[in-house]
């Protein structure tokens, strides 16, 4: 005899407040997410709206600290601001990505990441200084797929720097930003 596996709608909770609580006790969640969840458990709006309100009064929901979190994790992982900038957009947080971006120092600054660590290691502060965060975090990726990934440097091979700036370009760092990280295109 065979058993059909059937996926049934969930029941909507009791207490939609407690149901919220359990579900943000795992993980951090954006309140678009949140009310997507909400729904899905066959709540009625205005009670998921009101559930929402009490969150977010009460600080258990804040789209700016998952931003941040976000934020740092994409930058961690070698994302760049145009990547990260369609990331909010998708999460339902882009009100919150300039302010972020434009704080991004002190994003990431708490935790340094391996891509930072690569990097922070190779330049002296002076040179820090003078650059742009995101030319920075651009070399950095680079350097890191150097080591790992590729056989020949990006200043010696010009078939490596074209794989190197579509790569910059596909993790969302843009034109300008790659050629600063990239230099000139080696002549071989």
């Amino acid at each position: 005899m065979m058993t059909t596996w059937s996926r049934r709608r969930k029941s909507a909770p009791e207490n939609p407040y407690a149901y919220a609580i359990r579900v943000l006790s795992r993980r951090d969640y954006s309140k678009r997410a949140l009310q997507q969840k909400l729904e899905a458990c066959g709540l009625d709006e205005a009670v998921v709206a009101s559930t929402l309100e009490r969150l977010c009064a009460e600080g258990l929901l804040d789209d700016f600290r998952y931003g941040v979190a976000l934020c740092r994790r994409l930058i961690e992982r070698g994302y760049g601001p145009l990547y990260i900038r369609n990331v909010f957009r998708e999460k339902g947080v882009e009100a919150q990505c300039d302010r972020i971006l434009a704080d991004v120092e002190n994003v990431t600054d708490a935790e340094p990441s391996a891509f930072m660590a690569i990097d922070s290691a190779a330049q002296t502060h002076s040179e820090r200084d003078e650059e742009d965060i995101w030319v920075r975090r651009a070399k950095a990726v680079i350097r890191q797929f150097e080591r790992t990934r590729w056989k020949a440097s990006v200043c010696d091979n010009a078939s490596v720097w074209q794989r190197a700036a579509a790569l910059l370009q596909r993790r969302g760092f843009n034109s300008e930003c790659a050629r600063r990280a990239l230099g000139a295109v080696p002549r071989t």
